[in-house]
């Protein structure tokens, strides 16, 4: 576990690091110091109206007044020092250091640790008040659960929940993010913290069952009154406004805590929405900002890693796909391309650089490279302009496919068309590209040769390694053209049953005159024309 602070500047120093861990975590103590003096003023409130009237409480509530101020002030020592003690190694870490687990623990108990610490003297304050009755009157009586546990112990409820909510918010927003950054949080073994449902468990007690306990309260302490002589329209009219008040007082509490819970719930999960959409969008670099562990923490490392895996898995693809053509890609992703080998009538297309081993001899290495790849960028983007697959590289030439994906009705008129007024294009992007060349004094010239036949096309190669491909005659024809055009001086060569079909499918080319070509590896001559360039 390292130290993971956000890339925001200044705020990423160690000195920096170190005024906001220690800003943030004083307002925590604050916050939860303001949260107690409020339930102080609450419980004093309610118990105006829900103190024992009888002779017995009226002597208790006189025997235990002297104990309140002292109370008050060890609880206001006590509880600062228990909550800063508890986060001093939080203050005194070196950011520029690896995060201890201690450290990590620390720091994210600090809201359950703060409510905690908040809550004892409540809960101390009830079994003081208890004890001290029963030692100096040897008796208690249940008519002092209302003021002497039920009050202290929601007043201290009300305290803690509201401290958990705001250092909650605290820390998870201003403090672990700057941590941890956008990894994922490490499991901290015996850190305290509380999930959706622990939160939403103590909203319903604070709003749900704390109302109606200081209704309970308010009716007991009604009847202790008419009990002990009050007449009943006069306890029946403190009741009833007592009643108004507490609804009032709760109605403000709850309004409050509620807020406090919803952002805390909200605000994430708007992150987690946001950082979603983009991501469908397409910005695979997005990351949630993650500030807790509980499900909403774990949430938003999940759409992290999701964006970290489809951001490599773009790029697997756009690799891949510079690798192979990308509709042989996809397809071969697809599981459409049969492995097994198919047959299927095309048209090759092979395009070769002329003169390129001599121009390869007398030219710098980065001059050949950066020719090449202008080269291949250009024809390629033609071949997949005029519906081609580019098959492959083969040192200094391209061979191109069309047809291979095509339908099987008139496939091969289709395929013919389109590779014959893609080698008539050529001559017009070889100009284009000369163009570009022409600072750097390189010139270049290309053959080319068409012919249309039946292939196998599939995935071969060694168990180790594959690619997909075009092999039979009609590739070797075309192959064998490229040395015919060669021997005899021409440009662009096409076989005279392609330029058929290839006018069957609506092209107009201008060829020479026809000759026949000898080509190794055939008995029979194949019948070719010269292709001009019009």
């Amino acid at each position: 576990q390292t130290a993971g602070l956000v890339d925001d500047g200044p705020e990423t120093t160690g000195t920096r690091m170190t005024a906001r861990r220690t800003r943030w975590l004083l307002l925590a103590g604050l916050a939860s110091a303001g949260a107690n003096f409020l339930s102080v003023v609450i419980s004093r409130f309610l118990f105006q109206y829900m103190h024992s009237t009888s002779e017995f409480g009226l002597a208790v509530a006189s025997a235990l007044e002297p104990l309140a101020t002292p109370f008050l002030i060890g609880a206001y020592v006590s509880v600062p020092l228990l909550s800063f003690g508890y986060v001093m190694p939080v203050l005194r870490h070196r950011w520029d250091r690896p995060i201890t687990p201690k450290i990590g623990r620390r720091l994210r108990s600090a809201p359950a640790a703060y409510a905690l610490f908040g809550f004892l003297p409540w809960a101390v304050n009830a079994v003081i008040s208890v004890s001290v009755t029963g030692a100096l009157f040897g008796t208690w009586s249940p008519e002092l659960a209302t003021q002497q546990i039920i009050s202290p112990l929601m007043a201290g409820m009300l305290a803690s929940v509201f401290t958990f909510l705001v250092c909650d918010a605290i820390v998870r927003t201003q403090l672990v993010p700057y941590v941890y950054g956008h990894h994922r949080l490490p499991i901290e073994p015996g850190a305290w913290t509380i999930g959706v449902g622990g939160r939403l468990v103590l909203m319903a007690v604070v709003i749900g069952f704390s109302p109606v306990f200081t209704m309970l309260g308010l009716v007991g302490a009604a009847r202790g009154r008419i009990e002990s002589g009050l007449p009943i329209a006069e306890a029946f009219g403190i009741l009833s406004g007592a009643s108004g008040r507490v609804a009032l007082l709760f109605g403000v509490l709850s309004v409050a805590y509620t807020w406090l819970l919803a952002r805390s719930l909200s605000r994430p999960l708007r992150g987690l929405v946001t950082a979603v959409e983009r991501i469908e969008q397409g910005a695979l670099d997005e990351r949630v900002t993650i500030g807790s562990d509980d499900e909403i923490g774990r949430l938003s490392n999940a759409v992290n890693s999701l964006a970290t895996t489809l951001g490599e898995r773009a790029h697997i693809l756009s690799t891949f796909g510079r690798v192979v053509e990308p509709e042989v890609r996809d397809r071969l992703l697809s599981g459409d391309a049969d492995r097994g080998g198919r047959r299927k009538a095309v048209t090759v297309l092979f395009v070769d650089l002329r003169d390129f081993t001599g121009f390869a001899e007398r030219t710098e290495p980065q001059v050949v490279v950066e020719t090449l790849n202008a080269f291949f960028t250009d024809m390629t983007d033609w071949v997949r302009r005029s519906g081609g697959t580019v098959d492959k590289f083969i040192g200094d030439a391209l061979l191109a496919v069309f047809g291979l994906f095509d339908e099987d009705d008139g496939s091969d008129r289709r395929s013919a068309a389109a590779a014959v007024q893609c080698a008539r294009g050529i001559p017009d992007r070889l100009r284009a590209l000369n163009a570009r060349l022409a600072p750097t004094g390189v010139e270049i010239a290309v053959r080319v040769s068409v012919h249309g036949g039946d292939v196998i096309a599939a995935v071969v190669g060694a168990s180790d390694r594959h690619e997909y491909t075009v092999i039979g005659d009609a590739v070797n024809v075309a192959a064998r053209l490229q040395e015919v055009a060669k021997q005899r001086g021409l440009d662009a060569v096409v076989s005279a049953a392609t330029l058929e079909s290839a006018r069957a499918g609506g092209v107009r080319a201008t060829v020479g005159t026809p000759f026949d070509a000898e080509v190794r590896g055939r008995h029979e001559a194949v019948r070719a024309l010269p292709l001009l360039d019009d």
